[in-house]
């Protein structure tokens, strides 16, 4: 059994690092976000934003959900019994990279109703070098996450400095579509490259069809639910993109990437924690209570901090041409409060193969989703998605599932562990 003393100074260690990069990149982000909105102007930016959001729920779909169970198969076992499974699992994403762009080029010919549908065509093909990833995976599964944060900083920086540089000469929305591509093969490339020198898997395609479907099998439930989260949480751009106009788009991603920025603060703790859950002989109940705090209170704190300097936040990012970023930016933030604990959540739920019932949460999350947005938006606005938006996170959070009996019983050992300030006290002691 792994005990919470034994790897405390490793996950803080590990944690010190992944906030030193959120916070250089929150910093840098933040200098970016001021000149580019102020020098693209709010239609144009939240285009731009627009592009990023489905490029990345693009190439987070083609993965078909092979994350969690790399990082499994590079965490339990040598390199040499699970050859055959990557390989396998290689040629999977390969076909799920050509189809989805196959379909996302498709959606943006004969459905998508947008002015620069084909920046986003240009951008998308940027997934069929996916299969890189898998080198992220193993290092997150060998605890190296120094390493891949390192080269993802890097390519942000280089990225950083090409956007100044477009800005400086007023250079047209396209060049800043094609850094953000250009950001993402630096990345995919460093990773061939070590690939290449350090051989640490063999990276080759092949088929055997017992291995084939049973990955599949093991996939399937966790791609339609990253699927269907990666729906659920851009339904509120797409209601807005399709029923009001390109300024309140331009308002709400403005808000939303501030918000999407801060938020990744949190979801450090279900990267972080997620190879030691793996490497439990146990339920790890302890251990995972003393996560569920700390993930949770941090949240709070977070969430607390940005409400009460939102206003001054948003007035040093943006113009006074981004009129309703405030009190958006102030109803998503309150999101905050539970994005670190939801993503050790959904990590622990995925330690315990329960992807099943995770999936068919989402389908319902999504379809509760469309229909309270489709009243909201109508009656209110901009601002009647972003609280639509809101009410279907903290249900999500809160109350769903405790209609499902296999989620029930974690549920409440997640609640319950958000108030026991003494027992976590005595445990990390």
């Amino acid at each position: 059994m792994i005990h919470f003393t034994q790897i405390k100074s490793k996950i803080f260690n590990d944690l010190f690092i992944q906030y030193f990069d959120k916070l250089l990149r929150l910093f840098l982000g933040f200098i970016l976000i001021k000149k580019l909105s102020n020098f693209l102007g709010v239609e144009s930016y939240g285009s731009l934003v627009f592009i990023e959001s489905n490029f990345v729920l693009l190439a987070g779909i083609s993965m078909f959900g092979m994350e969690p169970l790399i990082i499994k198969l590079f965490s339990k076992y040598k390199k040499e019994v699970i050859s055959k499974y990557i390989q396998n699992s290689l040629l999977i994403v390969l076909f799920s990279a050509i189809l989805c762009l196959l379909f996302f080029n498709l959606w943006i010919e004969y459905f998508l109703n947008f002015k620069y549908k084909n920046l986003l065509r240009i951008i998308s093909f940027v997934i069929l070098f996916n299969p890189l990833y898998f080198v992220e995976y193993y290092l997150n599964s060998t605890f190296r996450i120094s390493y891949f944060l390192l080269i993802r900083l890097i390519s942000y920086i280089i990225s950083f400095i090409i956007k100044f540089y477009f800005i400086e000469y007023d250079f047209s929305l396209k060049y800043f579509v094609f850094a953000i591509a250009f950001e993402n093969l630096i990345i995919l490339f460093t990773y061939l490259f070590i690939l290449k020198s350090k051989k640490i898997f063999q990276f080759k395609v092949s088929y055997t069809k017992v291995i084939f479907f049973d990955i599949l099998k093991q996939t399937s439930y966790i791609f339609f639910y990253g699927l269907g989260v990666n729906l659920f949480s851009r339904i509120d751009i797409l209601m807005i993109e399709n029923y009001l106009d390109l300024n309140a788009l331009g308002n709400y991603v403005a808000s939303f990437k501030l918000f999407a920025f801060i938020s990744s603060f949190m979801g450090v703790f279900g990267i972080t924690f997620y190879p030691y859950l793996l490497k439990s002989k146990n339920s790890f109940i302890h251990q995972i209570r003393v996560i569920y705090f700390l993930s949770f209170w941090s949240g709070i704190v977070l969430c607390i901090t940005c409400l009460l300097f939102s206003k001054t936040i948003i007035n040093l990012l943006y113009s006074s041409d981004y009129e309703l970023a405030l009190p958006i930016f102030q109803l998503l933030v309150i999101g905050v409060s539970t994005s670190g604990i939801s993503s050790v959540y959904v990590k622990q739920l995925y330690n315990l193969g329960l992807q099943k019932q995770l999936f068919i949460k989402t389908i319902f999350l999504i379809l509760f989703s469309i229909i309270i947005n489709y009243f909201f938006i109508f009656k209110f606005g901009v601002i009647g998605v972003t609280v639509s938006t809101l009410i279907v996170l903290f249900f999500s959070e809160f109350i769903y599932d405790f209609f499902d009996s296999k989620l029930r019983v974690h549920h409440l050992i997640k609640l319950k562990s958000i108030i026991l300030f003494s027992s976590i006290k005595s445990y990390i002691n």
